[in-house]
């Protein structure tokens, strides 16, 4: 969450012997290429939008959190169950804390973005920050 330089991200994943996962409020750029996964909220899609058409081989690597509207990884929806929302504080924090723990237990991107939804789905639901 900022505390990391662009080269401490790049040495950490082009080292790494296990997936890396982002999550950025940095514009994006092709200091990214060695992360494997990046999560984006719709907003910051947006503003970097530029940048991940001049650096295309980020595409496969972008899942775009969307709220209500569930989330985007390359061309696949995933929805999201309608609930009442109390407070979105530390949603994002969540989606990405689920995505990984679910990753490391299944190897699978998918499935893990359907359980970091489920998490999600939890939270909101929650006045405050929250845990799932």
């Amino acid at each position: 969450k900022g505390f990391l330089e662009i080269e401490d991200i790049i040495s950490i994943s082009k080292n790494s012997t296990c997936p890396t996962f982002l999550d950025t409020k940095k514009l994006l750029g092709p200091w990214c290429q060695y992360v494997d996964y990046i999560k984006i909220n719709n907003f910051e899609y947006e503003n970097n939008k530029q940048n991940i058409e001049d650096n295309a081989s980020l595409l496969d690597k972008i899942i775009i959190t969307q709220g209500k509207n569930g989330c985007v990884y390359r061309d696949q929806r995933f929805l999201t169950q309608e609930v009442p929302v109390k407070d979105v504080s530390g949603a994002g924090d969540t989606f990405i804390s689920g995505l990984v723990v679910k990753y490391v237990e299944t190897n699978d991107i998918k499935k893990s973005i359907e359980f970091a939804q489920e998490c999600t789905t939890i939270v909101v639901q929650k006045a405050g920050v929250a845990t799932v």
